[in-house]
């Protein structure tokens, strides 16, 4: 073999060699981003699957929430109903012609549901305080269980809506596991 033969060969096998380097390197460069790729779209996927168990645990809570606070509402209401058709029993006509109401006891369940001062209130034209109006005490007895009942849920809803922010902090939101709700 002649010496330029081993140059020619020795110039081809370089060549083939740096070409073989290079497809090696381009491909570990290629395999490298592939991994990359795909660690990315699998923290990706495990980022929704995370948050749709999150907003399905939340949801749960509030879902729990409304139902707890649906089924107070209508013991409340059921059982104002309830006493309010039970006045007549307890406060008789009887009751309403013998014991009449001063008008000076209305104008206090007024200021008191106003939130106003009683004096701030006027009296029926030519009455005082002391003398009897209109109102009779089964009517009062009657609007007294209606204002509870705005009471008892005003109280129900606030329950309810503590009882709904205690749940829905106690939902667990760690970066590696999945929500759980209480």
């Amino acid at each position: 073999m002649s010496l330029r033969s081993i140059a020619i060969a020795a110039v081809i096998s370089s060549t083939v060699a740096a070409a073989g380097a290079g497809y090696l390197v381009w491909n570990y460069k290629d395999g490298q981003e592939a991994k990359l790729k795909l660690s990315y779209a699998s923290a990706m996927n495990q980022a929704w699957q995370r948050g749709w168990a999150l907003k399905a645990a939340r949801d749960k809570v509030s879902h729990d929430a409304d139902v707890k606070y649906a089924e107070s509402h209508q013991k409340i209401v059921t059982l104002t109903n309830t006493i309010i058709r039970e006045v007549p029993a307890h406060v008789s006509e009887k009751v309403d012609r013998d014991f009449p109401v001063a008008c000076g006891v209305i104008r206090v369940w007024d200021a008191a549901t106003l939130g106003v001062s009683a004096d701030q209130l006027p009296l029926p034209a030519g009455k005082s305080d002391d003398s009897t109006c209109p109102v009779k005490a089964s009517a009062l007895a009657q609007s007294g269980a209606a204002a509870i009942r705005g009471y008892a849920e005003i109280s129900n809803q606030l329950t309810s809506l503590q009882d709904w922010a205690k749940d829905e902090g106690a939902v667990k939101t760690d970066a590696g596991a999945a929500p759980t709700s209480p």
